[in-house]
C-alpha cells in the first residue's frame, strides 16, 4: 500500500502514457481532466472485477432473505417467502462488493467428511455453486444457493487509493490510458500499443497476484532431471 496515492497520480500516470500533460485537479477546467472524470470509475471498478486481488478479498457472513422451507410453512406470510426458485436458501447480496467470488460455510472447511469419497474438484464445485439474481418479491439483487449458514469470499469495491497496491494502480492506469487514448490523442497506433501494454501489465499483476500466500514447489534444474 502507498499512502500516496491519490486519484490525481493515477490519472497522471496514465495521461503520461499517452504522452498527454498531466492535470493538478480534478475540477481543472480541461479535456483530461474531463475524460478522466468519465472514465476513471468504471475503469477502476472492471480492473477490481478483473483479478482475485488479495488487497481488497474480504470473507464475510451473508444476510438471510428468506428460505423454501419459510414459504411452505408460512404460505399467507409474504415477508417470509423473498426467495429465489430453485434454491433452498436466499440471501442479500453484500454491500460494498465488486466481485461475489465464491461461497461456504463452516462445515465444508471443518467436517469434511461428506467429501471423503469425492475429489477436491468436486468439494470445490458443490462449495460455489450459488446464482446472482434479482429476488422475486423485494427485487433487491441476492444469492441463491443450497447451503445454511453462508459466508462469501468477496472483492471489496475499495475506492480509498492508499489502499490500492502497486500493482493493481499500474493496471488501473494503463486501463485508464486504454480509455482515454483515442478522445485525448486520436492515434490509433498509440491505442493499439497502449491496449497491449494494459493487457500485458494485468496478466502480470494476475501472475504475481496469484502467487502471494501460496508455497512454490522447488524448481528442478535441467541438470537434475537428466541425471534423475
Amino acid at each position: 500500500m502507498d499512502a500516496g496515492n491519490t486519484k490525481i497520480t493515477i490519472i497522471n500516470k496514465a495521461l503520461s502514457h499517452i504522452k498527454v500533460a498531466n492535470i493538478t485537479s480534478l475540477d481543472q477546467v480541461c479535456e483530461p481532466a474531463r475524460q478522466a472524470n468519465l472514465f476513471y470509475d468504471c475503469v477502476r471498478k472492471s480492473t477490481l472485477r478483473a483479478c482475485d486481488w488479495r488487497f481488497a478479498t474480504k470473507k464475510i457472513l451473508l444476510n438471510l432473505l428468506g428460505t423454501v422451507e419459510q414459504a411452505q410453512l408460512y404460505p399467507a406470510d409474504l415477508s417470509k417467502q423473498d426467495y429465489i426458485p430453485g434454491w433452498l436458501y436466499t440471501y442479500a447480496y453484500p454491500a460494498g462488493c465488486a466481485r461475489l467470488r465464491k461461497i461456504f460455510n463452516a462445515e465444508m472447511f471443518y467436517n469434511i467428511t461428506p467429501f471423503n469419497d469425492r475429489s477436491l474438484a468436486d468439494r470445490s464445485a458443490k462449495i460455489n455453486l450459488f446464482e446472482i439474481c434479482r429476488s422475486p418479491r423485494t427485487d433487491v439483487i441476492a444469492v441463491g444457493c443450497n447451503l445454511p449458514n453462508v459466508s462469501a469470499e468477496i472483492t471489496a469495491d475499495i475506492t480509498d487509493e492508499s489502499q490500492f497496491d502497486d500493482m493493481f494502480q499500474d493496471s488501473i492506469s494503463w486501463g485508464l490510458a486504454e480509455e482515454l487514448c483515442i478522445p485525448l490523442s486520436c492515434d490509433m497506433e498509440m491505442q493499439q500499443y497502449v491496449a497491449a501494454e494494459s493487457k500485458k501489465c494485468l496478466e502480470e499483476a494476475k501472475r504475481k497476484n496469484g502467487g502471494e500466500g501460496t508455497e512454490m514447489a522447488p524448481r528442478q534444474s535441467n541438470y537434475e532431471a537428466v541425471r534423475d
